[in-house]
């Protein structure tokens, strides 16, 4: 009864959605306890009642796993209390989670009263030979030999792997801490190994169930108990939500265990051929959930003003001057435009029409999340909203286009902005200008980005920043006060921001993101205020520890540039890399992919939100002479600021 009650109670206050928001237990750790005895318990309760009504042998083991099953209660009670105990997420606190408290103290009663009634009854019981929690015959002779020693090594090293990517992820400073829940994980992963062995030789030996069969059961299993770990396994940051999506993952995990199990029992091939054979199966496995999570719908981090965004996007050819890097007689830009307005409709497209060749090409494409699941916030060809706003000229990094960084884009817009994206024509990757997809050249993405290269690029970016802010301005005239313009960047991106800032008479500030300095600035420096944010360890700071040669000269080209801007502040935001700066951060990303792009171990989203919440702080201090920097935020760091305020 206790086995039952708490399968009930599990399943409420971690499945139900209603009874979850509520609950002090929702978030990791005590979800990743509460997801191996939502699996372990039921499988328990339901290899008692096959002993009990096989007759009363074994009596004493069937006595232990009930023992055991109670533990694995217990734990999972005493970790929900301590969330009580502690107010975890006191603020999503609500009438649902007194009610929570109440089941989980006669959950508690319940436990304590059978522990007792358990100890009792093995008072009067001997230990019978044998154990029906032993080997499994696929394993290697020495695991056969030493099941609980391999079993115990192996769980641990699992345990050690999840909870340390959950402690850098989310950033845990307590040793105490991440020491118990990697004992709690590995318990979890130890029970899970025993207890899905258990299953394997009970049902085949007592219920005569087919091989297949059981390895199908246990795969549905496994996928209810570990859907959580899949999903982050396959390139998600949060828990699944869907119950369609369980649905189909636990009919995949069940075929692809029953195949593996034929494989290994039927084929007369020796262990590793088996295994050999078995991979394909997995693989198949894996890449239809990633194609399931491929399709999924994503939705950019949501702006923080008040305005809603509108989107339009230009194709301006710069007559005044021949295209140095590439075949054109004149210089041709894609200029997307995000501004504030009082439309209400439904959003565009992520990457309409031909930009969606910014997916990645075979055989990497299957891996990140289709465009079409994408889902910005902003509304095509919207009338701008009325006043005058400022304007900030945003300028993508190396190889990658403006539409990639709408996620920054849209939240200036709807703080009251008017953005103009430029993806740099034969430096991007893609452009689509006047309907032709174009791609980037040897001129303007060269292999070697350092000097000369880096200054000779930088000035015809810059060049194209000045260009976009006129025709921008003169699109919305009337809407744009473009006396004191931001230039904004990331990557080799940010280093154009800086160089236009410093050729710009009427620069109101430059924002680097974590971008090397080229061209002149690095040298003299720039007059009106600078903002650089930089990922962890980024030399682009100016504050790197590093022994490489190339970094080092970054380091003293950022010390440089610092030193001679008067009104420049650093920062740095920890567990990012360089692309979580991009909207690469919100992307689906499979792995092995996600392991190829620099994104560092903070939630994608988590990084966006915090690097906007600087961008727009700073954009608001030189537009409108707000306070800055912004309130003290635990994953951020100050590197440099300056020693008097430009205002």
């Amino acid at each position: 009864m206790t086995g039952v009650a708490f399968t009930v109670f599990a399943f409420l206050t971690t499945q139900v959605r209603e009874v979850r928001a509520q609950s002090p237990w929702q978030d990791d750790p005590y979800v990743t306890v509460a997801s191996y005895t939502v699996f372990l318990v039921p499988t328990l309760v339901i290899l008692i009642l096959i002993r009990r009504w096989r007759g009363p042998r074994r009596t004493f083991q069937l006595l232990r796993a009930t023992q055991l099953m109670t533990v694995l209660v217990a734990i999972t009670v005493g970790t929900d209390a301590i969330a009580v105990a502690v107010k975890a997420d006191h603020d999503r606190w609500g009438p649902r989670t007194v009610g929570q408290v109440w089941m989980l103290l006669a959950l508690a009663v319940a436990t304590i009263v059978s522990l007792v009634l358990i100890a009792v009854a093995l008072r009067g019981t001997e230990d019978e030979p044998g154990d029906w929690l032993d080997d499994i015959p696929v394993f290697p002779r020495f695991v056969r030999a030493n099941l609980l020693l391999a079993t115990t090594l192996l769980s641990l090293a699992g345990s050690i792997v999840v909870i340390g990517a959950l402690a850098i992820g989310e950033g845990w400073t307590q040793p105490l801490m991440v020491a118990f829940f990697v004992v709690a994980y590995a318990a979890g992963l130890f029970a899970f190994c025993l207890i899905a062995n258990s299953v394997m030789r009970v049902a085949a030996s007592e219920l005569r169930l087919p091989a297949a069969v059981v390895g199908a059961l246990l795969g549905i299993q496994a996928a209810i108990a570990l859907r959580d770990s899949i999903w982050v396994v396959t390139g998600h940051d949060g828990p699944v939500t869907s119950l369609g999506v369980l649905a189909v993952m636990a009919i995949v995990s069940a075929i692809v265990c029953a195949g593996v199990v034929e494989v290994v029992r039927r084929i007369k091939l020796g262990r590793v051929w088996r295994i050999v054979l078995a991979v394909p199966l997995l693989l198949v496995g894996y890449l239809a959930v990633v194609e399931i999570a491929a399709t999924q719908p994503i939705r950019l981090p949501a702006p923080t003003g008040t305005y809603a965004v509108g989107r339009m996007m230009f194709d301006w050819t710069d007559q005044s001057r021949p295209d140095p890097l590439g075949p054109a007689a004149h210089r041709d830009l894609s200029v997307w435009t995000w501004y504030p307005t009082r439309a209400h409709a439904a959003p565009g497209p992520y990457a309409p029409g031909l930009w969606s060749a910014m997916h990645f090409p075979p055989p990497f494409g299957f891996l990140e999340g289709s465009f079409l699941a994408m889902q910005g916030h902003s509304i095509d060809r919207a009338a701008i909203a009325s006043g005058r706003f400022p304007l900030v000229v945003l300028e993508p990094g190396m190889g990658l286009s403006a539409p990639m960084f709408a996620t920054i884009a849209e939240n200036l817009a709807s703080h009251g902005y008017v953005v103009a994206g430029v993806t740099p024509t034969y430096s991007a990757n893609v452009t689509v200008v006047h309907g032709r997809v174009l791609g980037s050249t040897a001129a303007g993405n060269p292999d070697d980005p350092s000097e000369p290269n880096g200054t000779r690029v930088v000035n015809v970016w810059a060049a194209d920043g000045k260009f976009a802010a006129g025709k921008a301005a003169a699109r919305f005239a009337g809407h744009v006060d473009a006396s004191r313009t931001l230039y904004i960047g990331h990557s080799f991106g940010g280093a154009s921001a800086l160089q236009e800032c410093h050729l710009d008479a009427h620069c109101g500030g430059a924002i680097d993101l974590d971008g090397t300095q080229f061209g002149s600035v690095a040298r003299d420096g720039v007059r009106a205020p600078v903002m650089i944010v930089g990922s962890d360890n980024s030399c682009t700071t100016g504050t790197c520890s590093s022994s490489d040669t190339e970094e080092q000269r970054e380091r003293q080209v950022a010390q440089t540039m610092l030193t001679a801007s008067p009104h420049a502040w650093c920062f740095s935001i920890g567990g990012t890399q360089h692309f979580n700066f991009t909207d690469y951060a919100a992307y689906y990303l499979a792995p092995p992919l996600n392991t190829l792009i620099p994104l560092g171990p903070i939630d994608g989203d988590q990084g966006l939100v915090i690097t906007n919440r600087y961008v727009v702080a700073f954009a608001d201090h030189v537009s409108h002479g707000s306070a800055f920097p912004p309130a003290a935020d635990p994953r951020v760091r100050t590197l440099h600021q300056p020693v008097t305020s430009p205002r």
